[in-house]
């Protein structure tokens, strides 16, 4: 697979909308976010553009995984085997 097989790469097709994100994590010819997501992701207004821009992201054809920062911290090895799991 090179990058213009990722759903990334296409850009006059996919959305023009720009979005940030944690980790873009390519394992098994395949690519998923992995969202590490603080206190501040509990306000009301945080969930609804978390909510919006994984949407967008998911129109071009990438899944995000969230996880809760405090589990990140202190069961780093769980939440990697985890999240390599889902591919």
């Amino acid at each position: 697979m090179d990058l213009n097989d990722l759903p990334i790469s296409n850009s006059d097709k996919k959305s023009k909308e720009r979005v940030e994100i944690d980790f873009l994590v390519f394992y098994k010819q395949k690519c998923m976010i992995l969202e590490v997501d603080g206190e501040h992701h509990q306000q009301a207004s945080q969930r609804t553009r978390d909510y919006r821009r994984d949407r967008v992201l998911l129109r071009d054809g990438i899944q995000t995984v969230r996880f809760n920062a405090s589990e990140c911290y202190n069961h780093p090895l769980e939440v990697v085997t985890e999240f390599l799991n889902l591919f």
